[in-house]
């Protein structure tokens, strides 16, 4: 880390402290989401959002404090997480596909929702082997427990050893995360740049949330609410990207060139909506937001 870099507060909390806390308090959420959208998903498309959301947040606190771990229990939990966000993830295009773009199909309207319901309800079943596995089977609450216990030990005998709790075990991964977002800010603003910057972008923001009581300065405060606003401009361009590509998979489905050629508009429609989006970016660079991001990134990198 930089001799500049921004201070840390004498809080009382303590590295292990804050991880049984952010831990305890996300892998709940994850659990709890994940037994909502196995029973209560046709009622609200949200519920697979939220389970994503606390995917994502628990994932980043567990590689954020992950040398407090041991290693088996780290590997574990992450693979067990990017199975949910990836069960997750394709149902949520689909529920956002179905949502926005299926009232736009006219006469290949029906057709289409046939086809995209059967798919919605397919993609349904890896979450229900997963709410099985894991909640049912009270894995992810048992792993928890262990992961948690571990944790102490590992504390307890550094702390007997004389060695210092010290911000060093999650400070470098914070580091790498905005070096990521520096990176990926200086690439050339495409499709594929972008996408890659709206996931370290992500990162980063869940990675950041956690850790405020350790900052003492505004400037990350100020930092947070920059990406949450960049996350949801890349987002929407990401939803473009994913409708796009959904709907020229679709058209293999149809047989008659008028419903063709109604996919071929939409995704015509979702072109010109992506390359808005990159323009929007490109003037972004130019935007205070832009250069204060940076400047707090740098303290870090």
């Amino acid at each position: 880390m930089k001799d500049e870099t921004l201070p840390l507060s004498n809080i009382e909390t303590s590295v292990e402290e804050l991880a049984q806390s952010v831990l305890t308090d996300s892998l709940k959420s994850v659990r709890c989401r994940l037994k909502q959208a196995t029973a209560e998903w046709t009622a609200d498309e949200e519920i697979v959002h939220q389970l994503r959301v606390a995917g994502r947040r628990a994932l980043s606190a567990i590689m954020i404090f992950k040398d407090l771990f041991p290693e088996s229990e780290v590997r574990w939990f992450r693979k067990q997480l990017k199975a949910i966000l990836q069960a997750a993830g394709r149902a949520r295009d689909l529920d956002v596909l179905i949502r926005t773009q299926l009232p736009r199909c006219g006469e290949a309207r029906k057709i289409l929702a046939k086809q995209w319901h059967a798919e919605r309800a397919a993609a349904q079943k890896p979450l229900m082997t997963l709410d099985r596995k894991l909640i049912q089977k009270d894995r992810l609450r048992k792993h928890k427990r262990l992961l948690l216990r571990n944790m102490r030990i590992v504390a307890a005998d550094a702390e007997h050893a004389g060695h210092i709790v010290g911000d060093d075990r999650i400070l470098p991964q914070f580091a790498d995360r905005c070096r990521s977002v520096v990176i990926a800010i200086g690439n050339a603003p495409d499709v594929r740049s972008l996408h890659a910057l709206r996931i370290a972008v992500k990162r980063l923001r869940y990675a950041a949330t956690p850790l405020l009581p350790f900052f003492q300065d505004q400037k990350v405060h100020n930092m947070i609410k920059i990406l949450e606003d960049l996350q949801t401009q890349l987002g929407a361009m990401q939803d473009h990207v994913v409708a796009m590509q959904e709907l020229e998979r679709s058209i293999s489905a149809l047989r008659k060139t008028s419903h063709q050629k109604i996919l071929r508009e939409l995704i015509e429609i979702e072109a010109r909506s992506i390359n808005d989006s990159v323009a929007t970016f490109s003037a972004w660079l130019t935007s205070n937001a832009c250069r204060d991001l940076k400047q707090c990134l740098e303290l870090f990198v």
